[in-house]
This record gives structure tokens, sequence and C-alpha cells, in this order.
């Protein structure tokens, strides 16, 4: 995982005065990188007054952290995802994604980078191996499709992404999960497949 740990950024938002965290990944060298759209939108949909991504290079000389204003680029709340962009910096390393034609299977395997509960793990990157228990096509009646996962994912993990580690490539975001009623403490983490990237943000 050491290859792709520069790509997964930390993210700290503001709303006026209150912080919040996340996680991201960069997709593009320009500093483009997709998060989930609850990070960086409040409830009542506002845009956080300030996004910054910690960029972590472990090794690079000078020191192994920068930090970066960002700007959002595109939002669906549907699909509970954004497109992101750092306002400086270039040739930033970036992760892989799948093709739009990616279909996951029941069983694939992959890798979670993130930082759960946000500040309190920012010093170190954290690393879940995870499956697919299954291939959910429209279950909510809107279109969209999920996969629930068997992965240990913890808020501030929101915008993780899940690297194939068949192909190295990213199959999925980590929006968070989903509880079979309101108030249950029971739940099923879940992935929004990459292909919606191409579908609704790359066009």
């Amino acid at each position: 995982f050491k290859l792709t740990e520069p790509s997964v950024l930390y993210l700290e938002v503001e709303f006026g005065g209150n912080k919040g965290f996340g996680t991201g990944f960069l997709i593009h060298p320009d500093g483009y990188a997709l998060t989930c759209n609850h990070v960086i939108k409040s409830r009542e949909g506002k845009v956080a007054d300030k996004i910054t991504a910690r960029l972590r290079i472990p090794g690079r000389m000078g020191g192994e952290d920068t930090y970066h204003n960002c700007v959002v680029v595109k939002t669906f709340e549907e699909l509970d995802m954004a497109l992101i962009k750092t306002t400086d910096g270039s040739n930033f390393p970036y992760l892989k994604l799948e093709k739009q034609e990616f279909e996951a299977k029941e069983f694939d395997e992959f890798l979670l980078l993130g930082y759960p509960f946000g500040e309190r793990t920012k010093a170190a990157i954290s690393v879940n191996v995870g499956r697919i228990v299954s291939i959910q096509n429209n279950p909510d009646g809107n279109g969209i499709d999920r996969y629930n996962i068997q992965c240990e994912a913890k808020k501030g993990n929101s915008g993780s992404p899940a690297i194939s580690l068949k192909t190295g490539s990213v199959i999925g975001l980590l929006p968070g999960a989903i509880k079979a009623y309101e108030g249950d403490y029971e739940e099923i983490n879940y992935l929004r497949p990459i292909k919606y990237f191409w579908t609704e943000f790359f066009k």
C-alpha cells in the first residue's frame, strides 16, 4: 500500500467555525480528487467555507506533508460523491480508476485506505482489507447501485478509495453504511461503484 498512500488525502473542512474531517483520493496529476458530498457540504447543502487537503509523501526531502486549499468542482448528492481540486501544485501522485464498464463480483477483495475518526487518527493512514459481499442493483429504487462490503470503516473514512487487490485500481468510494432501521446499531458498510465517476462527472 506504500505505493498508493501518497494519493490518499486527509481532508479538513470548516463550516462557520466548526471543523469536520474526511478522506479523499487524487485521480489526476493536476490535483483533482474524489471524496463524499457529505464531507464537503453541510446537511443544509452549504459548501464548506474552507477545504484543506493534506498530502503525505513518505520520505520526501523537505518534509513529508504539504497542505493544499481545495475548491469544489462538482457534486452529486444522490450518489454522495464530490469532485474537488487543489488550488495550487501540480504533478500530484494519483490513483488509477477502473474503467466505466468494470463490473465487480462477489468476494472481490480490496484495500480501503483512509482516516477513521479524522483528526484522532491523522498521524498515520489506516489500511483495511475488505471484500464485496453482495452487488446491490437499484436497491433503493432510484437507479443507483452499490456494493455491500465486509470491511472495517468508521466516520472519517467517508471518501476512502477501495483499491482492488487484483488490479491495483480503484473500484469504488466509501460513503458510509446502511442500517436496518433508524437508531439501529448494526450496519453494513458499502461502496459506490467507480463507474459513476465516468457517467456523472466525466462529461
